[in-house]
This record gives C-alpha cells, structure tokens and sequence, in this order.
C-alpha cells in the first residue's frame, strides 16, 4: 500500500467504529455498532403476549403465554414489546445515550427499533408516534429528551407521525428504579396529562419509552391517552426491559 494511500485511508476510514466497544469493523447489520457487540445483545424471544418482558420460568402465570404479573391486573395499553434485556450492551449503550451526551446514538437505536417495529407492529394501524416526556426540570439538566431522538429516528425509518408535546409531564418523579412495582404506581399516578387542544378521536398510538422496568409509566400514559385523548389502541415499544 502506498504512503498517499494510508494518509487517504486515515482521512477517510472506510471502516466504521463501533459506539460500544469502539474497535473498527467493516460491516454490521446496524450501522455503528460491531456484529460482535450486536451478537452480544440479549434479545428477546420467549415473552409475555401483554407486556413483552422476557418469560421465564419463575414468572409464568397460569396462563403460560403471559407474566404472573399480567394475569393478575388490568393494563391500559393494547400490548408491549421490548427488543433487548436490560444488561450488557445495550444497558452500556443506554446509559451513554442518556447520562452522557452521546446523542449520535440515537441514529443506531432508531434504526434497531424501526428494525423491529416492522416485525411487532407491522400489521397494525398505527397513526401517531408519541414519546413518553421528560418533565421540564429534567429536560434543562441533560439538554435533551432521548426518547425524543429516538423517536425522530424511528419516524424516519418508518414513515410514522410524531406527535411531540401534546402530552405533558407536569410532575418531577424521583427516579423509579429502586422503588416497588405498587410504590411506582402511586408515584407516577397522575403525573401526566395532554396538551387540551389534544383530541386523538380514536386513533392508533404508538408510545415509545427507552426501557421498560414495570411497565407503570407506559400503563399511566396509556390510561392518559385513553381517558383524556379519547385515543384508539395504545401499543408499546421499548428498546429494553428488566427481568
């Protein structure tokens, strides 16, 4: 190889860099990030048909196709699904993306969540794609809404509505993560709301979150989006779920 074509090379790679564990790659499935790091991923397979977490021995109800948790309340979205447990990559990927300003992240996300929204959702009619808000307060510290990015990337890839600021989140929980699925559902009840000029008039909605815990957010903007908005049928789709 000649030295002009090594400068040329360093100026222009033709390889692409990969956000996780940044070695150089020459192809991949998804853009910007290495099959092996994408191999890496713990998808899905086996799930509950309501809220799409991962079933797995322990959390089977009597009915086997749905979650223990499932089978006993009432939800107020149509159903859910998640690409990815909440670990390894994509928990490393995520946390860059949210706490870190690494926001070209995005492009990659969105395009695995377009990549499996076709195979979820792809039967349905859907006419809005609406991203769970980030309250105010939230929203000036980190500068940006991920689920926002996400979602643009989404709408790109799919050709989907995005209907940003019609729902409100008019109160600043405290983080969820170490409270209980009941303590959730009393901190997140009636913490969202809709622009009022907002009439859904029975429309098809897809709500879009970057993980899935309990499953408390998506419910109560789905319960929102239902009562309020006079919406359709509300699905979910979720980059990643807990356990």
């Amino acid at each position: 190889m000649s030295f002009w074509q090594r400068v040329l090379d360093f100026i222009f790679p033709v390889e692409e860099r990969c956000f996780n564990c940044g070695s150089y790659y020459k192809s991949s499935e998804l853009k910007g990030i290495c099959p092996d790091c994408l191999a890496g991923m713990s998808f899905i397979e086996n799930y509950c048909q309501y809220c799409g977490r991962a079933l797995i021995g322990q959390s089977l109800g009597e009915d086997k196709n749905y979650c223990e948790r499932c089978s006993k309340q009432d939800l107020s979205f149509d159903y859910a699904r998640s690409i990815t447990l909440y670990k390894g990559v994509i928990r490393t990927l995520l946390i860059k993306f949210k706490y870190y300003q690494e926001t070209s992240l995005s492009k990659p996300l969105g395009q695995l969540l377009a990549m499996y929204y076709q195979y979820y959702y792809g039967k349905e009619k859907i006419d809005y794609l609406i991203p769970i808000p980030l309250h105010k307060k939230r929203f000036t510290e980190r500068g940006y809404n991920q689920v926002e990015l996400l979602a643009d990337e989404l709408a790109y890839e799919t050709g989907l509505s995005v209907l940003k600021n019609v729902m409100l989140r008019e109160i600043a929980t405290k983080p969820l993560y170490s409270l209980s699925a009941i303590k959730r559902s009393e901190v997140i009840r009636g913490c969202f709301t809709l622009d009022t000029n907002t009439k859904l008039s029975s429309k098809g909605i897809l709500l879009l979150d970057d993980i899935m815990t309990t499953g408390t957010t998506v419910n109560e903007a789905a319960r929102v989006l239902k009562n309020e908005g006079d919406s359709g049928p509300v699905y979910v789709l979720t980059l990643a779920s807990g356990q």
